[in-house]
């Protein structure tokens, strides 16, 4: 018996010896182990899902900042559920770009404050405020269904804040900047890049106030691809500049896409500026 004990105890010895604490740091102790729930350790930070950002082109799916892509795959598939025909809630029919157009851009909402649709300020824009459920617009819509996703309500955002394209043709303004004793400088601004080389300065056309043929001594610059700037000399008085008229020019986006000029939603058209007395 007393041999039985004396193998046991040899054998427990080698067992508590067994390994070489390799892979310890000395006298630290071991790493604490991560709890089994998922909680991370005491001073660490769990991490953050990303949240959607402002797209600066289209998303994934193909949804442009235009009407036209809003239309075909929103406000036609979803929103015209219920918006639609002449008896469409609050009389707001979306069920084709002409009526949405119609009935959203610059349109009054039912609360007086608003538009529905204020071009360049989606926050301040009534459809905007009912997508992300701002309490001030009432009901979220689309009503009785899912939130829109994030990623789609921001190119929502960006379609008005850019101008509430129709489609992808780029559209142009036009803003007198300065008038001095030089003469006065004028400001094209495109909703998109343009390419250049469709729009130099023989390209654009002016009417003089005395309605005479001769054209003024002017002078052009691009800033960038989207800002022409257009200094006139005093010595001749315009009332109105055109851009893309067919007869002297088709201005072209760098998409490939021709001006609207008259902002109806479709390529061409004539731009008019009338040029405001100084």
């Amino acid at each position: 018996m007393k041999l039985v004990y004396l193998l046991l105890a040899v054998s427990l010895l080698s067992a508590c010896n067994a390994g070489s604490g390799e892979g310890l740091d000395g006298a630290q102790p071991p790493t604490t182990d991560v709890p089994d729930d998922g909680t991370p350790p005491a001073g660490d930070t769990p991490p953050q899902p990303d949240q959607p950002d402002e797209p600066d082109s289209p998303d994934e799916d193909g949804l442009q900042p235009t009407l036209t892509s809003l239309q075909e795959n929103v406000l036609t598939p979803i929103c015209a559920q219920c918006h639609f025909g002449a008896n469409a809630p609050v009389g707001l029919r979306m069920d084709s770009v002409e009526a949405s157009r119609q009935n959203l851009i610059d349109v009054d909402a039912s609360n007086p404050l608003y538009k529905r649709v204020l071009v360049g300020d989606a926050q301040n824009s009534y459809l905007y405020l009912k997508l992300i459920g701002d309490p001030v617009a009432g009901n979220r819509m689309p009503l009785g269904q899912a939130p829109l996703p994030d990623e789609t309500i921001a190119v929502f955002r960006q379609w008005i804040d850019q101008g509430a394209q129709i489609t992808d043709a780029p559209v142009v303004s036009a803003s007198l900047t300065s008038v001095s004793n030089e003469g006065q400088e004028l400001l094209l601004s495109f909703s998109q890049s343009i390419d250049v080389d469709t729009l130099s300065g023989a390209q654009i056309g002016f009417n003089l106030s005395d309605n005479s043929s001769a054209q003024p001594n002017y002078q052009t610059r691009w800033l960038d691809q989207q800002h022409l700037q257009i200094v006139l000399d005093n010595r001749t008085s315009v009332n109105r500049i055109v851009v893309n008229d067919p007869s002297l020019n088709s201005v072209l986006g760098t998409n490939g896409v021709l001006l609207d000029g008259d902002r109806d939603g479709k390529s061409g058209g004539i731009f008019i500026y009338e040029i405001p007395d100084s």
